[in-house]
């Protein structure tokens, strides 16, 4: 016998139902009936806050749930099942989450005062068509208006599944009863509003039927869980090379992917840690200064650690603490006369006629070369970050004057030498 698709509008409610026998006319657009609609005075609550690390993978319009669905004709009980779609747009961004839980609205306050119903969870088949069953679940009972949370038996990987049918039979056991809501539209095609009305046998969408068509979206929806997300592994920023005894500053940014705050644990690498510090805002920059008492290469770690206990991989930066100076060698001028940077003959004394190249030679075979300072009678002139060090001598300058080389290396040691000099012109 031939069943009704019926619609119920009221403020939350939206009523639509098939019969077993009748998914041969289902299928037959010629063959389908028009819905009743009537007004409702049904309430629907709001679906209450998810737990943390839980998001809801839907297609209804929370603001528009003005509708129920029913099914009539023939002699009840009827069976007949609403189901969503959920395909990789709607998945991928939950990759290595579970489906825990589906939640669904209805109502027990519109011809049917008890409701039983059966879910079942299929896998991919094809954009028409569920797969194979993943999960199913019986006698879920239910005998309140609203929204619905059924906590599955096992959970189900999203990695293990390109796409995920989300199914509720539902006995209708009343010619007039509207049992699930839907939203007002537009249906999402292909996903949010489809029925079967003989158990899963065949599929149609919701819209296909009614005129005008109901372009309508189940409000039903999957929750998913993901785990607590560590923090960031910090990258710590700071000098390469030190001194002993001297302080240095070393400096992190605290990030969480879920905004929590967090805690910072440092080991310097010298027997001394600080245990857990904090709490820091996520996106929050920490510095923190140490200093080392003797030579050698250290390694500083730091890792992070959020309100909920989930720790970070440990960061590290090397330092090399060095207390030696480089060594350093004054290599022209050397003793003797020059004329315009030419070497003429050797002398006892240093005499400059002219202009003069002043070379040193430094190096350091631990935290390796800074620069090399050049001075003339004390006062600064050039710094020379390359080798080779020089510096071109070339100002008009009479009598005895001292030039002073100083090196330094990456740890901050310096060197001088000094030698003195007469030069004209």
């Amino acid at each position: 016998m031939k069943k009704n698709i019926m619609r119920k509008a009221g403020i939350l409610l939206i009523a639509a139902f098939f019969v077993i026998s009748s998914s041969a006319v289902i299928a037959d657009t010629a063959e389908k009936t028009p819905f009743a609609t009537t007004e409702s005075s049904a309430m629907l609550g709001n679906l209450g806050n998810l737990s943390r690390y839980e998001e809801e993978i839907s297609y209804y319009n929370p603001n528009t749930l003005i509708n129920i669905i029913g099914i009539s004709g023939g002699t009840p009980p009827y069976y007949w099942m609403s189901a969503i779609r959920l395909t990789q747009d709607e998945l991928a961004p939950y990759v290595g989450w579970n489906l825990t839980k589906v939640i669904v609205a209805l109502s027990c306050d519109d011809g049917q005062s008890e409701v039983w119903a059966r879910l079942v969870i299929y896998g991919e088949g094809t954009p028409t068509y569920p797969g194979s069953i993943i999960l199913e679940q019986t006698d879920l009972f239910f005998d309140e208006t609203g929204f619905h949370t059924i906590e599955l038996n096992e959970s189900i990987a999203i990695d293990d599944h390109g796409e995920i049918w989300i199914a509720i039979e539902w006995e209708q056991t009343e010619e007039s009863a509207f049992i699930p809501f839907t939203d007002d539209g537009p249906a999402v095609d292909g996903k949010g509003d489809w029925v079967s009305l003989d158990g899963g046998a065949t599929w149609s969408e919701l819209q296909e039927f009614g005129d005008p068509p109901f372009d309508y979206n189940w409000a039903m929806g999957a929750i998913v869980k993901g785990d607590n997300l560590p923090p960031n592994v910090p990258i710590i920023t700071g000098p390469n090379y030190g001194r002993p005894g001297v302080y240095y500053t070393f400096c992190i940014e605290c990030v969480d992917p879920e905004g929590d705050h967090l805690y910072c644990f440092w080991d310097w690498d010298d027997g001394t840690i600080t245990q857990w510090i904090g709490p820091y805002a996520s996106g929050e920059t920490i510095c923190l200064s140490h200093a080392w008492s003797k030579e050698g290469m250290y390694t500083i770690r730091v890792k992070l650690k959020d309100v909920h206990g989930a720790e970070s991989d440990w960061a590290t930066h090397v330092i090399i603490i060095e207390a030696e100076p480089p060594e350093l060698t004054i290599i022209s001028p050397k003793p003797g006369i020059y004329v315009n940077n030419q070497k003429i003959i050797p002398f006892v004394v240093t005499i400059i006629f002219g202009k003069i190249t002043i070379s040193a030679n430094a190096t350091d075979s631990v935290s390796g070369m800074s620069h090399v300072d050049f001075y003339i009678d004390d006062v600064f002139k050039l710094n020379c970050t390359t080798f080779p060090y020089s510096w071109n001598w070339s100002e008009r300058v009479f009598f005895r004057h001292k030039i002073k080389v100083a090196a330094y290396d990456n740890a901050g040691n310096n060197v001088t030498e000094e030698m003195k000099l007469w030069k004209f012109f």
